[in-house]
């Protein structure tokens, strides 16, 4: 109900092994939700391993080149990280507008974590659309 105003596009996978991927396609970004259950013998991937120890997930690449699905691999680049004081530095009318889109505080943004800071943070860096969805959350 929160998002209903905001285009959607979404494609619903369901794939072998009770393996289910979500992709929503909104104006300038996507979310990707993968829902699957732990595999006997175990299992490892970016998101973790099932084990509750995140100081033995893997990040980057997990499988090998003859494993991968896809023929050429897409070399990707870390995009800069922002934070909310680049936002207040750089474009003070755009971070107040924030704040009162968000209905936060100059405390809520300084602190990652207030329930606001990531409403305040989509609004400076993607526009006040994404306000409703950290409403939803």
């Amino acid at each position: 109900a929160a998002q209903a105003h905001l285009q959607k596009n979404i494609v619903h996978l369901d794939l072998p092994l009770d393996t289910y991927v979500d992709v929503m396609r909104w104006a300038n970004h996507i979310n990707v939700r993968i829902t699957m259950t732990p595999r006997v013998g175990g299992q490892d991937g970016d998101c973790g391993n099932f084990d509750h120890n995140p100081s033995n997930d893997q990040t980057g690449m997990v499988v090998s080149g003859n494993e991968c699905l896809f023929h050429h691999m897409t070399p990707v680049r870390p995009s800069p990280e922002h934070d909310i004081e680049e936002c207040k530095n750089n474009d003070a009318t755009k971070y107040h507008m924030a704040l009162r889109t968000c209905g936060a505080t100059d405390a809520d943004a300084d602190n990652k974590n207030s329930a606001k800071y990531g409403c305040i943070f989509d609004v400076c860096f993607a526009g006040p659309q994404y306000a409703a969805q950290n409403a939803a959350m």
